[in-house]
């Protein structure tokens, strides 16, 4: 396997957790895009626009000639994201259970 074929693999994979995330705690018919426009910090904003961005050009390109590849950094950011949606929920039920 190729080293970009690695990074765009492991990039794909926590674009799926983030998904995962994403409709755990706002709903199954949430999507990335949703919680771009609607729930996410405005410092965050622009580069998950690049990563959803960056994710739709892979997953959409079936000839595989990728123009763009995802670094470490995008895919250490998505796995951020995902940690701080996850740990606002689980605040949140922390929260509810101290009332």
């Amino acid at each position: 396997m190729k080293q970009n074929d690695k990074l765009i693999e492991k990039f794909l994979n926590q674009y799926k957790e983030l998904e995962q995330a994403v409709r755990k705690i706002y709903g199954e018919n949430y999507t990335v895009w949703d919680y771009e426009n609607n729930q996410i910090d405005i410092e965050d904003k622009p580069l998950l626009t690049q990563c959803r961005s960056l994710r739709n050009f892979i997953v959409h390109n079936p000839n595989k000639n990728y123009y763009l590849i995802p670094t470490e950094d995008a895919t250490l950011f998505l796995k951020e994201l995902t940690d701080k949606i996850l740990s606002r929920s689980e605040e949140r039920r922390v929260g509810k259970e101290c009332r």
